[in-house]
């Protein structure tokens, strides 16, 4: 079992970088995602703000509708956040008490605390070394030796999508429920079938934090085709509250299961809306982002990019490169604190799970081989919306010089 890890050393070598969401950024740093924000945004959100609600308004609806009607889904349940969407769709699941959920260990830590919080046992499945996706032949062993798995719960990792066919197969086989993370997924598909349609799963979970393709501040969503997970879901966002019941006083409301406060509020719904209405240019500039990164690093011999599996249509929400030589991937601590100092913030995505001390001290530190393997060589690099073509030929300048510097120390 390791240490703290304050004191922990992964085998990458390299030191962890801080979490997405907290590390700190100039103005004039090329970081690896950020919003953008435009003219329609803040006139959306001044319209909403002069509403006379604020939140549990008619907007919220408006933004589940459109949302619907993006993927394809019957319904959308708008919620606080990403790991509120999670944690309410594992619940709406209502698995048996003692039950396993299989997800990735290529993911952040949202995912596993999710199945984690609704007292649920997280079971861990190696890579596909090609996507980062889960690995099928895993998956199904895993799913053969534990009967005690009840949900699969595929992540599609920087917006690539999980062969979701097969997975579903899997799950019918074993008799079990399938709940997508599409955290990073929104615009995203697979032969021509959006992620977050839910003809796979029972249910599909979308973030929209700054970085991700559309943002609310922070938000997240659920979406499915199936009526009474719906309004159980709608139910639980609200503390579990029914109101509107036959034969009651018009004040009084029920409470009929223990729920929560994750709603979303109209001022964050009208900012999704807005952005929404810009999905297509979101998807279309960060594909343009990717052509001008693979002509760029066409014939790299130290980087290779994650491409498209074939027959989908990722939304690129991350760009994930990999260091092919050894001697790269033990000094990627040196290779970021070089990159950072020249303007360039990269990332990693992610530390595995079963690194963290929460999840080791609990359930014990699986081998996932292929997992560890993509941990030493990933890099995350710049993409998003806002950035510019002549920043894409920054970034990997300045990567390239940091490479050719640790080369030249070391020598």
């Amino acid at each position: 079992m390791p240490p703290p890890s304050s004191t922990f050393s992964p085998p990458c070598e390299a030191v962890a970088s801080p979490c997405p969401e907290e590390a700190p950024l100039t103005k004039t740093m090329i970081s690896y995602g950020r919003q953008s924000i435009g003219d329609e945004d803040v006139q959306a959100l001044l319209e909403a703000i002069r509403a006379p609600l604020l939140t549990q308004g008619p907007t919220i609806e408006r933004f589940e509708e459109a949302l619907a009607g993006l993927v394809g889904a019957r319904y959308a349940v708008a919620v606080a956040n990403g790991t509120a969407a999670l944690i309410l769709a594992v619940r709406a699941l209502d698995l048996p008490p003692g039950s396993a959920v299989v997800t990735t260990s290529n993911t952040f830590i949202a995912t596993v605390n999710a199945i984690i919080l609704n007292g649920l046992r997280p079971v861990l499945c190696d890579l596909d070394p090609a996507t980062a996706n889960l690995d099928l032949a895993h998956l199904a062993a895993l799913l053969e030796g534990d009967p005690t798995i009840k949900a699969i719960l595929p992540v599609h990792f920087a917006g690539h999508p999980c062969p979701m066919a097969e997975i579903a197969a899997l799950a019918a086989r074993h008799d079990c429920l399938v709940l997508e993370d599409a955290c990073h997924a929104l615009a995203s598909s697979y032969g021509g079938i959006p992620v977050g349609s839910c003809r796979h799963s029972a249910l599909t979970v979308f973030s929209f934090h700054p970085v991700k393709h559309i943002t609310t501040g922070e938000g997240g969503a659920i979406t499915t085709n199936d009526r009474g997970l719906r309004d159980r879901l709608a139910r639980l966002r609200n503390h579990g509250i029914v109101r509107d019941l036959p034969s009651a006083p018009p004040w009084f409301y029920d409470v009929v299961e223990v729920g929560y406060n994750f709603r979303l509020t109209d001022l964050q719904a009208a900012l999704g809306l807005a952005q929404l209405g810009r999905s297509d240019h979101f998807l279309q500039r960060r594909r343009d982002l990717v052509r001008i990164y693979q002509d760029l690093l066409a014939g790299d011999r130290d980087l290779t990019l994650t491409l498209a599996r074939l027959g989908t249509e990722p939304s690129w929400h991350l760009l994930v490169a990999r260091l092919t030589d050894p001697f790269l991937r033990e000094h990627k601590a040196e290779l970021f604190a070089l990159c950072a100092t020249a303007g360039v913030r990269l990332q990693v995505h992610y530390v595995p799970i079963h690194y963290h001390t929460c999840f080791v001290e609990r359930f014990g530190r699986p081998s996932l081989p292929a997992c560890e393997d993509y941990y030493r060589a990933a890099l995350s690099l710049p993409i998003f919306p806002e950035l510019e073509d002549g920043q894409v030929a920054e970034v990997v300048a300045v990567v390239r010089g940091a490479i050719a510097e640790l080369r030249e120390e070391q020598a």
